[in-house]
């Protein structure tokens, strides 16, 4: 949807040499992963009809941008953002400008969004046994970055001060980007996940700051799933909106900070010819129903003046034009206008903020309605940042313990287990006449209680080794389908074998 605004200054004259080179090069718009070698200059031509052309250095900025946006987490980007920022650095202002107005991500460089030094990529080794991985999407604005992500990272890691609170983005186009501009490094969720099993990890609670259960968070359970050998427990726990409770935290507290910021009291002092348009990102997944689910809340919750929309994906009911014709129909003259994203990085500042005819300001201003936007991610909202802790806390909760006794007691062809450890653990027993528990066999009994007990029966004469372990199945159910996932199986360590004989 956001468009590159061509400066109309930068229009140049060209000399036919120029001009039948660059006829016959390919189309410089079409961004690609491989880079691009030219001696002449590039044209882009922009819909206001300014043709702009970048000299060779400019060009060969704008190659190193285009490599730089690419999504493969197994790649090292580290010195190609190094040479492109050396590259940028190298060239005259009137280059510069060229790049700025001649290629669709020009500004990649030269956009101030903030002191990256302020922010904590959290990326150091050191981690302790228990480690706490915070997955974001990500956002290349700093300040956002610092005030949302970070806000979150910061109240982990305050409430859980036995656990390593550390970053994954799954964008790597945004890592690429914020190490080539500000030198900031930070992981991508591989990357994440390898200094984990570095670090001997023994328990790893994989936290997203997604909305809900959709592309993102599947992409991290395909991540998570290659390390199930390598990390002896994972976790992974729920998305910020897993559930109707959730919901309706984020709701209030999105409608209570916008109209705080808007200076009203309260939301109830919010004048009666003011709505409030919060803008989510939107999906393709099936999980995108979360965004009418949304909708649906506020309207339950007696909050008749708010309306959810989406810049991407579907339904088609939160569309820009479909909102903008609620908010019409509801007679409202005035919005509000807000991202319902957990950073203001992007879509918030460009596609809903920004002064291009088709950002949703623009959209809304041509329908008649004033607007008012508010560039805050959910992120910033305490109530958000203590519910992303309390799903983390649940999910710790959630791995099995060690049984801390284990008895035997035999019995004619049998032998009676006492295990005394943690309700709503499984244990698994193993028994074998071998030392080595090889060919072992075993059972498996759910601890209803503290202290849990098992006969096994059909035992012959002999000599008998027991032990015992604890699992637990880590599993979702997203709000779409409604069916149960395990995504990981997590075992306690083994007790200290017991040895009996059967006689």
């Amino acid at each position: 949807m956001r468009k590159k605004k061509i400066q109309q200054f930068m229009t140049l004259a060209l000399s036919a040499a120029v001009m039948s080179t660059m006829m016959a090069a390919p189309a410089f718009a079409q961004a690609g992963n491989s880079s691009v070698s030219r001696s002449a200059a590039a044209v882009r031509t922009a819909d206001e009809g300014t043709t702009v052309t970048m000299d060779a250095n400019a060009q060969k900025v704008a190659d190193y941008i285009r490599q730089l946006r690419d999504q493969d987490q197994t790649k090292d980007y580290t010195q190609l953002c190094k040479d492109a920022k050396a590259a940028w650095d190298a060239l005259t202002d009137e280059e510069k400008l060229q790049v700025e107005n001649g290629f669709e991500y020009g500004d990649y460089f030269s956009t101030d969004t903030g002191d990256a030094s302020k922010d904590n990529p959290r990326n150091a080794d050191g981690i302790k046994k228990q480690e706490l991985l915070v997955v974001s999407f990500g956002t290349s604005y700093n300040d956002s970055r610092t005030k949302t992500i970070g806000a979150i990272e910061s109240t982990l890691d305050a409430a859980n001060p036995d656990w390593s609170v550390r970053r994954g983005f799954s964008s790597q186009i945004i890592i690429n980007h914020v190490q080539a501009r500000d030198g900031e490094a930070i992981d991508n969720l591989y990357a994440a996940l390898n200094r984990a099993v570095k670090n001997n990890v023994q328990k790893l609670v994989i936290q997203p700051t997604t909305l809900m259960y959709g592309t993102e968070y599947d992409s991290i359970v395909t991540a998570a799933e290659k390390y199930a050998k390598k990390i002896p427990q994972i976790v992974i726990s729920k998305p910020v909106l897993s559930s109707n409770a959730d919901r309706e935290t984020v709701a209030k507290g999105l409608a209570a900070d916008a109209a705080s910021t808007a200076g009203y009291a309260n939301y109830a002092a919010t004048p009666s010819d003011t709505a409030y348009v919060f803008m989510g990102h939107g999906t393709s997944h099936e999980a995108n129903m979360t965004y009418d689910a949304m909708q649906k809340l506020y309207a339950s919750l007696g909050y008749k003046n708010v309306f959810v929309g989406t810049v991407e994906g579907k339904p088609a009911d939160t569309a820009v034009d479909a909102v903008i014709k609620k908010v019409q129909d509801a007679g409202y003259k005035k919005i509000v206008l807000r991202p319902m994203m957990i950073v203001a990085g992007d879509h918030a500042n460009n596609d809903m903020a920004g002064s291009e005819e088709d950002s949703w300001k623009s959209e809304f201003e041509k329908a008649g309605i004033t607007v008012t936007t508010q560039i805050k991610g959910l992120g910033e909202i305490k109530d958000v940042q203590n519910l992303v802790n309390e799903h983390a806390q649940a999910a710790m909760k959630t791995f099995p313990t060690k049984p801390t006794k284990l008895s035997v007691k035999v019995g004619k062809k049998r032998v009676k287990v006492s295990v005394t450890g943690t309700k709503g653990d499984t244990y698994q027993i193993q028994y074998s006449k071998k030392k080595s528990f090889k060919s072992a066999k075993k059972v498996t009994v759910k601890a209803k209680s503290k202290k849990t007990v098992k006969t096994i029966k059909g035992l012959k004469k002999g000599r008998y080794y027991v032990r015992v372990r604890s699992y637990r199945k880590n599993t979702f159910t997203p709000n779409y389908t409604k069916k149960t996932t395990t995504l990981f199986t997590n075992y306690s360590g083994w007790t200290k074998a017991k040895k009996t004989t059967v006689k």
